[in-house]
C-alpha cells in the first residue's frame, strides 16, 4: 500500500493461533500437573494476546500465576497482567501486579516494573483526594534513576532508556501548583545528598515552568 497513493489504508491482518490455543488449552484442562504446565499457560496467553483478545490473555496468565507462582515466566506475566489493567484505567491491580514484577531484581523486567509502578502512583495523585501518590511517584522514579546511575558504573547499564522520561515525569510533578514547587524539590534533593542527574531535573522543570508561561519560576 503506498500511503500517497489514491487506496484506502487496508486494514491491517490479525495473527491467526486458533489450532495452538486450542491444543495448549486441551493440555491445561486435562494435564494440571504436567511439568511445563506454566510454559503452555504462557503460550495460550501470549497467542490470544496477539489475536487481539486481551482480556482473555489477562485471565489466562492470572491462572498461570495462581497456579505456578514461583514460574520462570512470573515477571514477564506480572507485567503483561499490569499493563492490561493500566490500558485499561484500572490502576489498583494495574498496581498491585508492577509491584510483584520490581520483587525479581534480576529479571530485565526490572527497570520497565518500576517505570510503570511510578506511572501508576502518578496517575493515581489527586492533589486533595491522594496526595501521597505524588510522593510515591517521585519517589520510585529516584529510585529507577539511582539503579540506572548503578548499573551504569558497574559497566552493565539498564533503565537508560527510561531515564528521560522519568526525569520529564518528576518534574512534572513538581511542577503541580498544588502539590509541587521549586522549593519542594530543593528541599527533596536536600534531603536525598547529592544526585548526578539533579540538574537534568531542574532544567526540565524550569522547560515545564517556561512552556506554562510562569516566566518568573522559570528563571
Amino acid at each position: 500500500w503506498d500511503v500517497d497513493g489514491p487506496e484506502p489504508e487496508p486494514e491491517e491482518p490479525l495473527v491467526e493461533y486458533a489450532d495452538t490455543i486450542g491444543m495448549m488449552q486441551r493440555l491445561v484442562d486435562g494435564f494440571p500437573q504436567y511439568r511445563f504446565a506454566d510454559g503452555a499457560y504462557y503460550l495460550l496467553g501470549y497467542c490470544l494476546g496477539e489475536m487481539g483478545e486481551e482480556e482473555r490473555s489477562a485471565r489466562v496468565f492470572e491462572k498461570l500465576l495462581e497456579y505456578h507462582a514461583d514460574s520462570r515466566f512470573a515477571p514477564e506475566v506480572w507485567m503483561r497482567v499490569g499493563e492490561f489493567y493500566f490500558n485499561s484505567n484500572d490502576l489498583p491491580p494495574a498496581l498491585k501486579a508492577y509491584q510483584k514484577v520490581v520483587k525479581f531484581t534480576e529479571s530485565p523486567f526490572f527497570d520497565k516494573g518500576m517505570y510503570k509502578l511510578a506511572w501508576t502512583h502518578y496517575r493515581l495523585a489527586d492533589p486533595e483526594f491522594a496526595p501521597q501518590e505524588f510522593q510515591k511517584a517521585v519517589d520510585t522514579f529516584i529510585k529507577l534513576l539511582d539503579y540506572n546511575e548503578e548499573t551504569k558504573a558497574a559497566g552493565d547499564e539498564r533503565g537508560g532508556e527510561l531515564r528521560r522520561e522519568s526525569i520529564q515525569y518528576i518534574a512534572i510533578t513538581y511542577a503541580d501548583e498544588q502539590w509541587g514547587s521549586l522549593k519542594k524539590l530543593q528541599n527533596y534533593f536536600s534531603r536525598l545528598g547529592g544526585r548526578a542527574y539533579a540538574s537534568d531535573v531542574y532544567r526540565a522543570l524550569g522547560d515545564i515552568y517556561f512552556d506554562q508561561t510562569r516566566y518568573a519560576d522559570a528563571i
